[in-house]
C-alpha cells in the first residue's frame, strides 16, 4: 500500500502493538488536541473515550489529508466514576485502595479518518477485576513500579508487572493494551490494506 499509515499518538504501547502485528506507521504524530475540555463536557466514559479517540485522528487527518490516520484513547470507570491518570504515586495508592476487590471497565476508543472525515470507529471494553490488595502488596507495587505507571489509566501496565493486581479479565489484551487490534485489522482487511 502506497498510503501512508499515521499513528496520532506518541504512545510507546500503541505504537508496539502495531508493529508487532506487522502494521508499521509511517509516523507517529501527537494530534496536540485539547482533551481537558472533553473531559469535563462528557460524563461517559465510553463516549469520552471514543471522541478522544476521533478528535486525535481527525487533528492528524486535517494535516495529513492522503494519510490514513489511527487515533485511539481509552478511559477507566468504576460505578459509573470516570478515573483519569493517577497525577502522583500517593493518587495511585489511593486508587488501588478503591479498585481492590471491585471490577473496573476499560473503554478503549479506535477512530480512522482520512481525509479529515472519520472512517471507522469503535468502543470496545475489558471488564477488570483486580484481587484484594493488602496495604504491604500496594506499598511494594509502587515502590517497584514508580513513575513509570503514573502514564497509564489503571496506573498499571497489564503486560509486565501490572498483570499481579488481578484476579480476572473479561476482554482481550489488545483492547487492554489501548488499541483494539483485532477490529482494526478486520478493518484493513476490508480495505485491502493488509492479506485477506
Amino acid at each position: 500500500m502506497t498510503t501512508p499509515i499515521i499513528l496520532a499518538s506518541t504512545s510507546k504501547a500503541r505504537k508496539k502493538v502495531l508493529r508487532d502485528a506487522g502494521i508499521i506507521p509511517d509516523d507517529t504524530i501527537n494530534a496536540g488536541i485539547n482533551e481537558a475540555i472533553l473531559k469535563n463536557k462528557i460524563a461517559r466514559a465510553e463516549v469520552l473515550a471514543l471522541q478522544l479517540s476521533r478528535e486525535k485522528a481527525l487533528a492528524v487527518s486535517h494535516l495529513y489529508p492522503n494519510a490514513y490516520v489511527i487515533g485511539g484513547d481509552q478511559t477507566l470507570s468504576l460505578d459509573d466514576v470516570i478515573y483519569h491518570k493517577p497525577t502522583d504515586t500517593d493518587v495511585l495508592r489511593k486508587n488501588l485502595r478503591l479498585f481492590s476487590a471491585k471490577t473496573h471497565t476499560l473503554h478503549t476508543g479506535l477512530a480512522v479518518a482520512r481525509g479529515g472525515k472519520v472512517i471507522f470507529d469503535g468502543v470496545w471494553p475489558a471488564h477488570m477485576r483486580m484481587r484484594v490488595l493488602s496495604e504491604d502488596f500496594i506499598d511494594w507495587y509502587v515502590t517497584t513500579c514508580g513513575q513509570q505507571v503514573l502514564s497509564s489509566v489503571g496506573g498499571y501496565h497489564f503486560e509486565n508487572i501490572g498483570v499481579q493486581l488481578f484476579e480476572s479479565v473479561d476482554g482481550d489484551i489488545f483492547t487492554i493494551m489501548g488499541l483494539p487490534l483485532l477490529p482494526l485489522c478486520d478493518f484493513m482487511r476490508g480495505q485491502g490494506w493488509l492479506k485477506s
